[in-house]
């Protein structure tokens, strides 16, 4: 039996997985990396990380499934979007990558907003607004900070470029990564050499851009005999993360929104141009389904406000956790359970690290309003669940009326997926039914569905991760909850809305 490898790599952690012809993932081994974080924004790696990560899960997967190397038929790559790494005409990097994170350009980012059509630039790419985080901007700092690199580099590579140049010697991007990049241009599918000449940024610097699913090449024979690969263990595009994970999690079908929280929360939902032709700009990526695009507001805070509510103020429950042996997630659920819909009366503002969409003011911070005496700590943790349920909805109804697509499911992925009082909470605001998957490895089996497209077709790869994807429990809406919840929504709108000034 021949297998298929993929390599979901993460901002700090690279996952690998070992899948069947037929999707049946076999096994996950995951590996961290320790980023490198500087004052004014930066935030690098080495990229001999990536490749030492990718080269030690593979042999740990392929162990611990009981599989040898050169038994894997293809192999994936799907990572995170706007990490770049500048390389010479050897593939061998110029300097550490700069990582997705990465704000050093916020005067680059300023200047390009000031000097183009932001009507345009948005409409081109899908891309919102104007940050230090997209590529364009990080070129532009590296031109005018670093030269001699800029001059050295041959290509500019994202990171799953980077990662195939490893495996194959060829210098290649593809659309489903190159999208969030700001200098392609999804609406009429190119390299928008315009914006990049109009910055004095070459063009040429910029590797070939394939389809998603489409064949790069054999694995180099070094690599064979370092890793033990068969000399025809062929290399196949896929694409970024958040659109591998929508693929995964089903949001194929007609009406099925997929929410991941994790540090952040991704909403994302399967559509065609009309997000790219609203009037108000709602993200929206390259897809790798054949004239499809993917409609994908980020919420840059989300399961960060818990991770930091848990690790700033729950030391108690940390101790009474490992106690039990249990996760302290759990026991923050069994907490938000005592209290009742609405958290008695407090409103949480998820803020903690800027509102980006629907209302852009990445000023914004957080705000736990409502607090008397009579509150409890059970009212503080479901109040933080609600308010990300709060801003989940906010989106959905957002991409509604703006991209013409009525929502009438929920599938919830991340690591909030696996929260049922979570779920139930969002489901019920939602006023949508909310589903949990059986397999939460949603990244990953999307770029496995779409490393099959070259041989089996987009039609038949769908009808058998229709198959594949299964729901592990569906949460219903209480008529009575959502109707309480919809008051309560309300005032977390007005509530935003009245501080907004004082954000600064």
């Amino acid at each position: 039996m021949r297998y298929i490898l993929i390599a979901d790599v993460g901002t700090t952690s690279m996952k690998t997985s070992l899948f069947t012809r037929d999707l049946r993932c076999l096994g996950t081994i995951a590996g961290e990396y320790k980023l490198r974080s500087l004052p004014n924004g930066v935030i690098e790696l080495d990229p001999e990380a990536y490749w030492t990560q990718f080269c030690q899960g593979t042999r740990q997967i392929c162990e611990h499934c009981g599989v040898t190397p050169d038994q894997i038929e293809r192999i994936g790559i799907t990572t995170q979007g706007e990490t770049i790494i500048p390389v010479d005409g050897t593939g061998r990097a110029l300097r550490d990558a700069i990582v997705w994170l990465d704000t050093r350009a916020q005067a680059e980012s300023c200047m390009i907003a000031s000097q183009i059509d932001m009507d345009i630039f948005r409409r081109n790419t899908g891309i919102a607004d104007m940050t230090a985080v997209w590529p364009l901007c990080k070129l532009l700092w590296i031109k005018g900070h670093e030269p001699e690199v800029y001059q050295r580099t041959a290509y500019f590579l994202l990171l799953e470029d980077y990662l195939i140049l490893r495996l194959t010697g060829r210098f290649v991007s593809n659309k489903g990564v190159s999208c969030t990049t700001g200098y392609y241009d999804i609406l009429h599918d190119r390299l928008w050499t315009e914006i990049l000449e109009q910055f004095a940024l070459d063009p040429d610097k910029i590797p070939e851009i394939l389809d998603c699913g489409t064949p790069v090449g054999t694995v180099e024979p070094a690599v064979c005999a370092a890793l033990g690969f068969a000399s025809d263990t062929l290399v196949v595009t896929t694409a970024m993360d958040q659109v591998s994970s929508a693929i995964g999690s089903g949001s194929a079908q007609e009406g099925v929104f997929t929410e991941t929280t994790g540090t952040v929360v991704a909403i994302a939902v399967t559509g065609d141009r009309q997000a790219l032709l609203s009037p108000r700009p709602v993200t929206t990526y390259w897809h790798a389904l054949r004239d499809k695009y993917l409609i994908c507001p980020i919420c840059m805070t989300g399961g960060m406000v818990l991770k930091w509510y848990k690790d700033e103020l729950c030391q108690a429950e940390q101790q009474e956790a490992a106690r039990r042996g249990i996760s302290v997630y759990s026991l923050l659920d069994e907490q938000a359970e005592k209290s009742p819909p609405m958290s008695n009366g407090l409103l949480t503002i998820p803020y903690f690290n800027g509102s980006f969409q629907p209302s852009f003011r990445p000023q914004a911070r957080g705000v736990i309003f409502g607090l008397g005496l009579e509150n409890t700590q059970s009212d503080i943790t479901r109040s933080i669940l609600e308010s990300i349920a709060f801003m989940l909805r906010e989106n959905v109804e957002m991409i509604a009326e703006q991209c013409g697509l009525t929502p009438r499911q929920l599938r919830c992925c991340g690591g909030g997926g696996s929260s049922s009082v979570w779920n139930q909470i969002k489901a019920d605001v939602c006023g949508l039914p909310a589903c949990s998957l059986v397999n939460h490895e949603t990244t990953s089996l999307g770029a496995a569905a779409v490393s099959l497209f070259p041989e089996y077709g987009e039609e038949q790869v769908l009808a058998l991760l229709d198959k594949t994807i299964l729901i592990r429990q569906t949460y219903v809406p209480s008529p009575e909850r959502h109707q309480l919840y919809t008051s309560g929504y309300r005032r977390y709108q007005a509530l935003f809305q009245a501080l907004a000034d004082q954000f600064g």
